[in-house]
């Protein structure tokens, strides 16, 4: 998930992918093929890239649907998040992810609600009671949220005050 120079809001053939079949563990976004807003295959993608956001934009991902196949054995799985090492994620954002919904059978997972903090320079892995599902439906459900970085309006008050206390005390020693 994420933005690029190139992508639009639909879909973008060579920017998104399916998730592969036949591999144990899934992470991604339902995309229902309904033209005009998405024209590619119906299905769970693992790459999912919108247009750059303006400054003061945000937007946000959901929900992203992270399940085990019928045939993993472990009792624990790990969700994986992280910025791309090719094109590092901007600064001026926050980026964030919400657990939205656990499946029904699941008992020890982080509260619904719970949201984490994507670090810039390495991954955030959530460990997660495992959830086993042929198709995803109703899996782990999250929403990862690119938010732009405000500044306090505080912080910017006090810079107009000091720009202004600065201009008066010139006025005053030049006359």
């Amino acid at each position: 998930m994420g933005v690029w120079s190139d992508a639009t809001n639909g879909w973008d053939p060579g920017f998104e992918d399916l998730l592969p079949e036949g591999t144990l563990g899934y992470a991604g976004v339902w995309h229902a093929n309904q033209p005009p807003q998405w024209t590619g295959p119906s299905g769970y993608y693992k790459t999912d890239l919108r247009a750059e956001l303006a400054p003061s934009e945000s937007m946000t991902w959901s929900p992203i649907h992270v399940w085990a196949s019928n045939s993993y054995a472990g009792s624990t799985m790990s969700f994986t998040i992280q910025g791309s090492e090719v094109a590092p994620p901007p600064l001026d954002r926050e980026y964030s992810l919400r657990l939205d919904s656990v499946p029904k059978a699941v008992t020890g997972a982080p509260a619904i609600g719970t949201i984490w903090s994507v670090p810039l320079d390495g991954p955030l892995t959530l460990v997660l009671p495992t959830y086993r599902d042929a198709s995803g439906e109703d899996a782990y459900k999250f929403s990862f949220t690119i938010s732009a970085v405000v500044p306090e309006p505080a912080g910017a008050a006090m810079l107009v005050v000091g720009i202004v206390l600065c201009q008066a005390r010139r006025r005053r020693a030049s006359r």
